[in-house]
Parts: C-alpha cells; structure tokens; sequence
C-alpha cells in the first residue's frame, strides 16, 4: 500500500487553483473542456459545477425577493497530505514534485477504495472500465508548460492558476487585489479525524451567503 513518505513531492511547490464564486456563471465551460481534454465519456466529471442554495440544478434557494444561489466549480482539491494515495493499496496514486495529485493509469485496477477515501467526493468512476479519474490539473499540459484547459476555457475569467507557495504568483496576487474572503472546501478532516488534509484548492468571495455556509466553506486561515 502508498504510503506519504514514498509518494509524496520532494519539492516546496504546490500547483493549485483559485475559483472566483462571484464570477462563476455555471455555465459548465470547465467540465465540458475537461472532458474533452481527457478524452472522457460523458458520464464522468473530473471537474463539476453543483447550485448552491436549493440542491436543485439552477434553482435558487429562499423566497423571492431573498432568493440567491450561486455556482461552485468542485474538483480534485489535491492535498498536501492526499488520504486517497494511503487508500490505494496498488500505488496507483501519486503527488508530483509540483503538487498534483494524479491516477497512474495503468496501476489502477478499479477497486474503488479511493473515492470514499476522499473528504470531498470529487474522485470520478468511469463506468466504461471503472477505473478513477481526478482533476489532474492537465498534467500533459503543464509537462508542455501550459496552464490547465479550465482556466483558458472560463468565459467569466472565474479560475487562477499558480503556485499557492509562491507570493509573486496570479493566485496570491488575485487574493491580495481584491476584498474578498478566501475559503477552502468544508470536510477538511480525514475519514479517521486524526489528520489535516489541508486541501490546496482556494475560493474567494465577497457575499454573505457564501460566509454563512460553513457546511461547505470554510474560512481559509
């Protein structure tokens, strides 16, 4: 079985995402460019765009005229300390040097034991094969020095792409231009409540309804 001292990084580097909530559309652009990215059936979801507020797809929560809702990009948050790679009893997850968290394909067997392993639900099944599927942060593509096809993709400029450890880079820079509080995902305790996962992933908001939700953002510290 991994463990994270022999799939770990060996580097300070953490590759991460940063989603503006406020100006997320929900209009699916990332999942549908991730999909494509991929080569992934439909079905599968490495990025996806759940309504906040009712629980119903584009339904807002409240009555009018206090109704409000708004959209959520979710996918892999990749962790410094990633519970699915200790969940892998084949090694078939591993953390780069540059912090992504990626399925190494052609180790993985489809035993499934790491998406209940994953405090955040975002590790997709491909029914074709059952095989895994995570946000890899287009690995291929930042091999090639590019950025992830989610961020090109966005038409509301909502995504930043950088490293979370390096103050000169877009994300740190986005957080410090504009008044808006940082959240990480809620559920940062893994299964056995001894650990921090301490996902990398960063959202960033300035309406109040996103405050009060602790269920499903927490302040980011």
């Amino acid at each position: 079985m991994s463990t994270m001292n022999d799939r770990q990084p060996e580097t300070d580097q953490q590759l991460g995402l940063l989603i503006d909530l406020d100006r997320c559309i929900g209009c699916h652009a990332c999942t549908l460019v991730c999909q494509e990215e991929h080569g992934d059936p439909q079905g599968v979801q490495r990025m996806k765009v759940p309504t906040i507020g009712s629980g119903h797809h584009d339904i807002p929560a409240g009555v009018y005229p206090d109704v409000w809702m708004y959209f959520q990009p979710r996918m892999c948050q990749h962790c410094i300390n990633p519970p699915c790679i200790e969940s892998c009893p084949f090694s078939a997850i591993e953390k780069r040097d540059d912090g992504v968290v990626t399925i190494i394909e052609e180790d993985c067997t489809g035993c499934n034991l790491c998406p209940p392993a994953c405090p955040y639900d975002v590790i997709a099944i491909n029914s074709d094969d059952m095989l895994v599927a995570v946000c890899d942060m287009c690995s291929t593509r930042l091999d090639e020095g590019l950025h992830p096809a989610c961020e090109d993709a966005c038409p509301g400029d909502a995504i930043f792409f950088g490293d979370i450890n390096n103050g000169d880079s877009v994300i740190n820079q986005q957080k410090l231009k504009l008044p808006k509080q940082a959240y990480v995902l809620s559920g940062v305790s893994s299964g056995d409540g001894d650990k921090n996962d301490r996902p990398t992933s960063r959202y960033q908001s300035q309406k109040a309804q996103h405050q009060a939700d602790t269920s499903i953002l927490a302040v980011d510290d």
